[in-house]
């Protein structure tokens, strides 16, 4: 069972920015096979922009034949309200719901921290590089930004959500 978690970065007032990604699949345990960004080309106007951005994550997709995925979304109380975030998060709901993807999750960090059995502060110490996750090397896993993490997160969340749904 394989697991896509996906955490879109962008500039305020800005059409650039990137949408990081995690790969991971259940073994013994919960492994993480890739992670990674796409930089979204600047040069581009904001459709060729989301085609790319959705082109990418299909790839990706159908690569490590996903099952599962997790979008890290904005929150609802944010202070900051970034359009082109949403735009992207819309366009990549669609290809969630138009792929061989089974089932997905949108995900906040109550949703994060329901399906980890934690709370949220402890969700921020885990992004945040307080406190590491559970399975990762502390020197590993400070090597990650806050970006990569929500994302790994959001991948790891979705494969916990299919077992307890199981």
């Amino acid at each position: 069972m394989h697991s896509l978690g996906l955490r879109v970065a962008v500039q305020q007032k800005e059409k650039k920015g990137c949408v990081y990604f995690a790969v991971s699949k259940i073994n013994d345990g919960i492994e993480l096979l890739e992670s990674g960004k796409l930089t979204i080309p600047s040069s581009m106007i904001v459709p060729e922009q989301l085609a790319y951005i959705r082109t990418n994550l299909l790839s990706i997709i159908n690569k490590f034949d996903i099952e599962y995925a997790g979008l890290r979304i904005t929150e609802g109380i944010s202070k900051t309200f970034i359009p082109f975030r949403l735009n992207i998060e819309g366009v990549v709901q669609e290809l969630f719901a138009n792929s061989s993807i089974v089932n997905y999750e949108l995900l906040t960090l109550v949703k994060l921290a329901k399906f980890l059995e934690t709370d949220t502060d402890t969700v921020k110490d885990i992004v945040n590089g307080k406190e590491t996750l559970e399975g990762f090397d502390e020197d590993l896993w400070s090597k990650f930004n806050k970006e990569e993490k929500e994302a790994i997160l959001s991948s790891i969340t979705t494969l916990i959500a299919q077992e307890v749904s199981v």
